[in-house]
């Protein structure tokens, strides 16, 4: 499971807000599968379906 707080500005930052939230679930196997050692966000949002 990946989660990235979406908040643009500091003055909107709640990291209790879970609307700020934007989670991805990935299969480990899927990641070890393309020998990725990091990854981007579009590769995440990508592999998340």
């Amino acid at each position: 499971m990946f989660a990235v707080h979406t908040s643009k500005h500091h003055h909107e930052y709640d990291p209790l807000d879970v609307r700020q939230w934007r989670f991805f679930v990935v299969a480990r196997r899927a990641i070890e599968q393309r020998g990725y050692e990091s990854l981007g966000l579009a590769t995440l949002e990508s592999l998340a379906g």
